[in-house]
């Protein structure tokens, strides 16, 4: 009869709501844990394809070193304002016309550096620049370092590769012998009017989520 049906309890209903919550918590907890781990390795995937267009790349500008006046060109030295980062210039036939006007191809200055991230505090984005100042160039050995603000006008600079946490080189002249930097124009007989045999490039990069943790 309807006078001999019992309904819920207060403590039923707290129970039945506990054990809703409970379960909730529980896939609200897995569902936000699959999607961070989704993202994270989007952005890992987003890095790890940007660090091998920058490898790709800086290859062929390196295997496309040619000599100017029967010397090679190359200089590894700090950049004034680079963060203690390497600023290379090198000359090499690896030109990238961007467009109708510029030169299709050529020897020209191929210049890597590094500049601070304007809208990320604590990684850096490196750029990839080349032109034809011919101007500064065409006297000694001593002009082809691409110090001077002429000459960074002259070129056409993008980011290669942003995210950039750590950047380093090593040089290896033909006997093996390690170096932290290069200078064939003014550095020792060993590296004068030549580029170095092999360089070891380490790259680190730090997307948003990984500024503890660099790839």
């Amino acid at each position: 009869t309807m006078a001999g049906r019992r309904g819920f309890t207060l403590v039923e209903l707290l129970i039945a709501v506990m054990i809703l919550a409970m379960v909730l918590t529980t896939l609200y907890a897995a569902y936000t844990g699959t999607f961070r781990t989704a993202l994270a390795t989007e952005e890992d995937d987003a890095l790890h394809g940007m660090a091998r267009g920058m490898f790709l790349r800086l290859i062929r500008d390196l295997g496309g070193i040619v000599p100017y006046n029967g010397a090679m060109v190359f200089v590894a030295q700090p950049a004034e304002e680079g963060g203690g980062f390497l600023r290379l210039a090198f000359r090499s036939s690896a030109h990238l016309a961007f467009s109708p006007e510029d030169v299709a191809g050529g020897a020209a200055f191929i210049v890597y550096e590094v500049r601070p991230d304007k809208k990320n505090e604590g990684v850096f984005d490196l750029l990839r620049g080349d032109g034809f100042p011919e101007e500064k160039v065409s006297n000694a050995a001593g002009d082809l370092s691409l110090s001077g603000k002429e000459a960074e006008a002259a070129r056409s600079t993008f980011a290669l590769c942003t995210d950039v946490h750590a950047l380093t080189y090593t040089f290896y002249d033909d006997e093996g012998k390690e170096y932290e930097t290069w200078d064939s124009v003014n550095g020792p007989e060993i590296q004068r009017k030549r580029a170095p045999a092999m360089i070891q490039v380490t790259l680190d990069l730090a997307g948003p989520s990984r500024r503890e943790a660099p790839l």
